[in-house]
């Protein structure tokens, strides 16, 4: 399957970790992917996983919400 990030704040969002991109997950297998929230502006950011066939893949969705330190 192939993993990316999409959505307006998709940015915001980074893969740290993906065992699964290009990788042949027969039943009953499993793949991780790991994603890193790195905002910048203390707002709630959205965006979207999507895992699998680029023209048709299960998306996931990420939010979170940034604060000021």
């Amino acid at each position: 399957p192939q993993v990316v990030l999409g959505g307006t704040d998709a940015a915001k969002f980074l893969i740290q970790t993906d065992s699964c991109s290009n990788a042949t997950v027969l039943p009953g297998a499993s793949c991780t992917v790991s994603i890193v929230f790195k905002p910048t502006t203390p707002r709630v950011h959205n965006a979207q996983l999507q895992i699998g066939a680029l023209a048709n893949p299960d998306v996931v969705t990420l939010k979170g919400v940034g604060f000021d330190p």
